[in-house]
């Protein structure tokens, strides 16, 4: 729970995108920014994803999202968030991913926005899970394709 008594905002700045869960591009001055000088080494990030903010899931509900950034904020508020991680991917056939990706004009790489039930990503997440390794998940952000940032 981030603590936000006698704070106008939580000052974070959101990207919205194809995929309905925003991305926190920045942090601003507010409960968050003070937040994150106590709990420093856990604080939030950006990059993290708000999958939910009190308990309001943020997939498909951006208007309910931003009404609650933009009301007069409780004492405390409770951030559901998804961490990114940074997973290398390397595959030799490119025929059918069997992903559907999700961007936006100012998003920072593209976003998975779906995983098929077969093509490459299926079978390379299958070979990672029988290792007990990351996987590529929904929501996932691609930040870097063949050498090339996006």
């Amino acid at each position: 729970a981030v603590p936000t008594k006698n704070f106008v905002t939580l000052g974070l700045q959101l990207e919205s995108t194809e995929s309905g869960a925003p991305l926190i591009s920045s942090i601003e001055e507010g409960a968050v920014q003070e937040f994150n000088k106590i709990y420093k080494h856990s604080g939030i990030q950006p990059y993290d994803v708000l999958l939910a903010l009190d308990g309001t899931s943020s997939i498909n509900s951006w208007e309910a999202i931003q009404e609650k950034l933009t009301s007069k904020l409780p004492d405390k508020m409770f951030l559901t968030l998804k961490r990114p991680r940074k997973i290398q991917v390397v595959v030799e056939n490119t025929g059918n991913m069997g992903i559907t990706l999700a961007s936006s004009d100012k998003s920072v790489g593209v976003i998975i926005q779906e995983l098929h039930p077969s093509g490459t990503m299926v079978e390379w997440n299958a070979k990672r899970k029988s290792q007990s390794r990351d996987v590529l998940e929904v929501l996932d952000r691609i930040i870097e394709f063949d050498g090339k940032a996006y």
